[in-house]
């Protein structure tokens, strides 16, 4: 496994025994993973980007299911605006696995640091250059917010 969900699998119970070890990129592990809460109001904007707001229960559900690829991105990149500021990584990862504290018990610094973790042997690294990957990010969610709300007064650069 690789990733942010090797994070997510090497801290949940009911993930034990399903590997034997795990290979991380990029540190997921320093990285929060959302409340129950943050992915709900997630879900609420994307479902209200894509027209699928005012709907509940199966209704939402068939609307949601019923959109296009294009309209899923389109939904994505302007629920991906509405982010919290105080959290500015959330730019990067907006969509994470949920601390739910049953299949995701906590957060993944607190869970290692308590030793709650499925102990398999872990290669952890990095890729070279990958910055510029969330230099870029950084570039087109500007971009995105200035499309979405074309009257804000932002600048938009990379250096």
């Amino acid at each position: 496994m690789i990733g942010m969900s090797t994070t997510a699998h090497m801290i949940s119970p009911q993930s034990a025994g399903l590997f034997h070890r795990v290979i991380t990129e990029s540190n997921p592990v320093g990285l929060g993973f959302n409340s129950a809460e943050e992915e709900r109001r997630n879900s609420d904007n994307f479902a209200r980007f894509g027209g699928c707001g005012d709907l509940t229960g199966p209704y939402k559900t068939q609307c949601l299911r019923n959109m296009t690829v294009a309209e899923v991105l389109q939904a994505q990149a302007k629920a991906d605006v509405d982010i919290d500021l105080s959290m500015p990584l959330k730019i990067f990862v907006a969509w994470t696995p949920t601390v739910d504290g049953n299949v995701i018990p906590g957060q993944p610094t607190t869970m290692f640091t308590l030793g709650k973790y499925n102990p398999v042997p872990m290669m952890i690294g990095t890729v070279h250059d990958e910055g510029w990957m969330f230099i870029w990010e950084v570039n087109f969610h500007c971009n995105n917010i200035l499309f979405i709300f074309p009257r804000l007064e932002i600048h938009c650069f990379i250096f």
